[in-house]
């Protein structure tokens, strides 16, 4: 089975090991289910893709979710522009950003993500 993380922020907003959650997830499942699969509930609103209340950074394994369909596209394209406004253009230069809720699991990898 695919092992799931979640790394905490640090104060500076920089992923720590401690506190690590790791699950063991079921390929095909979305990792908020995987999460919610083992009684841990990722930060989440409209589970549909449209808010991104539950985007999270991809720190390792983005190469083992699916790619982003249209709707998930769409949101963080707004999600971007609105933290890039923010804090500047180059906040999420090299991050894998994507929304729990859509980001499901293909294969079996580690994965690791830390909410933002």
């Amino acid at each position: 089975m695919p092992t799931v993380s979640v790394r905490k922020l640090d104060k500076d907003g920089r992923p720590t090991a401690e506190n690590d959650c790791r699950i063991e997830a079921v390929v095909g499942n979305n990792l908020f289910e995987a999460f919610g699969d083992e009684g841990f509930h990722l930060p989440h609103g409209c589970l549909n893709g449209v808010c991104c209340a539950c985007r999270v950074e991809v720190l390792k394994g983005h190469e083992n979710l699916n790619f982003p369909k249209a709707q998930e596209s769409e949101s963080l394209k707004r999600f971007k522009e609105n933290f890039e406004k923010k804090n500047g253009k180059d906040a999420l230069k090299g991050r894998e950003i994507r929304l729990s809720c859509q980001a499901s699991i293909i294969k079996k990898a580690e994965i690791i993500i830390s909410p933002i």
